[in-house]
């Protein structure tokens, strides 16, 4: 999955300020990779799994703070 993920961000287009939603965030790997694109933007990182997202928090904080909600959505 992460491979096909990387596919996708390589077409996406960003200005590097938008804020965007990851559906589906696991761990947070692409997320990241994402984040890395938005220097001035914000997430919403969702997930279906707590313990997902709070590996994900745990991954992202560090590096990008508080520009990363988490939401558990089914």
């Amino acid at each position: 999955q992460t491979t096909w993920g990387e596919r996708v961000l390589a077409r996406l287009r960003v200005q590097g300020d938008e804020s965007t939603i990851d559906a589906g965030c696991g761990t947070g790997r692409l997320t990241a990779q994402l984040m890395a694109r938005l220097p001035h933007g914000r997430l919403i990182a969702i997930d279906r799994s707590w313990n997902m997202l709070l590996t994900a928090r745990a991954n992202l904080r560090p590096e990008f703070g508080r520009r990363i909600a988490y939401v558990r959505v089914d």
